[in-house]
């Protein structure tokens, strides 16, 4: 389970008693300047333990803000990876952002191809889409599932099922090299 609230790094279990791993993480965003209407970029980070090469302190918030276009925002996910985290692009259909838009960024490994919170409350997010259109482009990017829900009903709807130990270390080396699948249902 990763904590992913915006803008604001977590390492703490808050329930350590459950025996459920954490990811470090946070969900960084910038928005758009733009006249078609409200668009923006969501990623989640992800990285290892402190002092495992993650550079973010526990509860680092970072400021929100605005960007003109990818290329801009292309600089927050360097900083990102500098950090040692990997990068997740997020519910690209209710950020109202086109594939071929971040298609051109780099370093995102993986993009929502089902984000439970758009899908519920939304009707968004539900199909992959945007992820064909990469792959066709011959981009390699994997496709994972998540919740990013804010209410209770929508909690466990979608997940990634990783091939890997129950510690931080090997979960992020089996996210990085494509050991795992996404799903909201089968398994």
């Amino acid at each position: 389970l990763a904590i992913t609230d915006h803008r604001k790094y977590n390492y703490r279990n808050f329930a350590p008693e459950t025996g459920i791993t954490i990811l470090p993480g946070m969900e960084m965003d910038r928005n758009l300047r733009s006249e078609y209407g409200y668009r923006c970029f969501h990623t989640v980070c992800i990285g290892p333990e402190k002092g495992q090469g993650n550079a973010y302190e526990q509860d680092q918030v970072f400021e929100s803000g605005f960007v003109k276009d990818q290329y801009e925002y292309q600089a927050v996910l360097d900083e990102i990876h500098a950090a040692g985290n990997l990068t997740i692009y997020c519910h690209p259909d209710w950020s109202g952002t086109p594939a071929h838009t971040f298609a051109e960024m780099k370093g995102n490994f993986a993009m929502e191809i089902w984000n439970s919170g758009c899908a519920i409350e939304n009707h968004q997010d539900t199909n992959a889409a945007y992820w064909d259109e990469l792959l066709m482009q011959g981009h390699r990017i994997y496709g994972v599932a998540s919740d990013d829900v804010h209410y209770p009903h929508g909690y466990c709807r979608g997940w990634v099922r990783v091939n890997a130990e129950p510690n931080v270390d090997s979960i992020l080396a089996a996210l990085k090299n494509g050991e795992f699948y996404a799903s909201c249902g089968p398994e």
